[in-house]
């Protein structure tokens, strides 16, 4: 298992290195470390988590998380090594859950399969919710096995707080909170089923969400949202596209372990064989009925993930990191099916096809993550930082302005980001901290200020006279223009120039 670490640590920071641009210039990533750069080094507390695409609010437990190491070092680099660590433990915590359910040589498939899955390996490129929730679900679940074979009820206890900030730290974890409170009231009953336990777990529940929940309450109680909040998620549930959508959201979770290429009659045969096993497995195996009922339960949780994800579809389409809560168990389930198998042959035949489908450049991946290691050991595990290649031009604007203005500050610019939507018609994208996080970077001066009213949960401190518009660089960009001009009357365009990927334009209010 060391072994096993240490490869998925260098291939984690392989992935870091070679991908950090394009997670550095990813919206929510800029607006999480100015968020957590702006506690650490302004005292700036939200009472709101990250907002949503469906409008609803959570705790800010992940702002918190998030913050913890900048304390130490506060830099954009601790932030993405960090997220690292959150990886390399979710790939431990499967190897326990594993170990503890099914046994050791399950435990070691599971983790070859989730530790060197392409999709999850991914993860490491950025910190996100939904990366940084899963290894805490995962110790959750490994917890509520322990504290169920072992009779220990201090596991389940501590069970019940790791899923409580699980929750907190995305909402899609909600889709198996059913399931887990089945299963954690099995656990208790195993131990006996006093009143004492019950009340016990009970009460650890309601003061884990209520203290992890306590600066969101406070913040909807004196906003009024509450109402907001539930009719607006109601509304947004797609009950009449559902089962359009339902077909596709199991595809899309299969193709994290069968890979995002077309459909061969490599992964045929591997379908077919998997799903031949898993009916041997459930039929005609001499696994004990306790195992089966086990994997049964697994596979009902993650159906009803998928099941709840296809009425909450994001603009129109599934997306694979909302499957974060049960991808864990989803390794476990298929490596206790190869384990299953009595042939080595095929059990290493299929776990070679399923990493060779699932991650086609796993090997020269490993092979190039070893040699930079062993070439420059200190210069692997460093990462220059460079800012996004559209801030420069946007900053020489800036400084000219304020140099032919005779300005003692910074407090005249501001800056709006439009796309095209899938029909054409150009809106604003609430993106806008691609620019303010790097120039706080490189600046070392405070531009904006964490704000719980904000959609993105800051704002800007400056009085906006000029506006930087951003439009995604194509062949004709003037209809972006004109949308946001409409959207801002009293502005007017003083010159245009390319900052890829975009085409800017500098507008000034009358």
């Amino acid at each position: 298992m060391i072994i096993l670490l240490v490869l998925g640590l260098l291939m984690r920071i392989q992935a870091f290195r070679s991908l950090f641009p394009v997670g550095a210039q990813r919206d929510d990533v800029n607006r999480d470390y100015l968020v957590a750069h702006h506690i650490v080094a302004y005292n700036e507390y939200p009472q709101r988590g990250p907002d949503s695409i469906w409008r609803t609010d959570n705790s800010p437990a992940y702002f918190y998380l998030i913050a913890a190491p900048l304390l130490l070092r506060d830099n954009f680099f601790v932030l993405g090594f960090f997220n690292i660590i959150l990886q390399l433990l979710a790939l431990l915590f499967v190897f326990m859950l594993a170990r503890t359910l099914f046994g050791i040589g399950t435990a070691f498939i599971a983790a070859i399969l989730f530790g060197f899955n392409q999709a999850i390996i991914f993860q490491s490129v950025f910190i996100w919710q939904p990366h940084a929730m899963q290894p805490f679900v995962i110790l959750s679940y490994a917890l509520l096995a322990f504290g169920y074979t072992k009779q220990k009820f201090s596991y389940l206890i501590a069970s019940i707080v790791f899923f409580s900030f699980s929750v907190m730290l995305h909402n899609s974890v909600l889709a198996v909170a059913p399931f887990y409170l089945f299963f954690l009231l099995l656990g208790v009953k195993n131990l006996g089923g006093s009143i004492k336990h019950y009340g016990i777990a009970a009460l650890t529940c309601i003061v884990s969400f209520g203290l992890l929940y306590a600066p969101l309450f406070f913040y909807l109680q004196g906003n009024g949202t509450w109402t907001y909040q539930i009719s607006f998620l109601l509304s947004n549930l797609h009950w009449s596209t559902a089962a359009a959508f339902l077909i596709p959201t199991y595809g899309l979770f299969f193709k994290v372990f069968l890979g995002y290429a077309d459909t061969s009659a490599l992964s045929i045969f591997v379908v077919f064989t998997m799903a031949t096993v898993t009916l041997y497995y459930f039929l005609c195996s001499e696994r004990n009925i306790q195992q089966k009922k086990v994997m049964l339960a697994m596979a009902l949780c993650i159906a009803s993930l998928l099941f709840a994800a296809s009425f909450l579809p994001l603009r129109g389409a599934p997306t694979h990191w909302y499957f974060a809560p049960v991808l864990g168990l989803a390794f476990i389930f298929f490596a206790e099916i190869v384990n299953s198998l009595r042939a080595w042959a095929l059990k290493i035949v299929l776990i070679v096809l399923i990493l060779y489908l699932s991650a086609p450049n796993t090997f020269p991946r490993i092979r190039l993550a070893v040699q930079q290691f062993a070439t420059a050991p200190g210069a692997f595990f460093s990462v220059p930082y460079q800012p996004p290649p559209f801030l420069a031009a946007v900053q020489d604007e800036i400084f000219k302005i304020k140099e032919t203005e005779k300005r003692d500050g910074y407090d005249f610019f501001g800056f709006r980001v439009y796309a095209p939507e899938p029909n054409g018609q150009y809106t604003r994208r609430l993106s806008e901290e691609i620019f303010w996080n790097p120039l706080e970077i490189e600046t070392r001066i405070k531009l904006t200020k964490v704000d719980d009213n904000a959609v993105r949960s800051y704002r800007p401190l400056t009085d906006e006279q000029y506006i930087f518009l951003a439009c995604d660089d194509s062949a004709d960009t003037r209809p972006c223009l004109d949308v946001f001009l409409k959207d801002s009357p009293g502005y007017e365009p003083q010159k245009s120039f390319l900052a890829q990927p975009y085409q800017i334009y500098l507008t000034r209010r009358n």
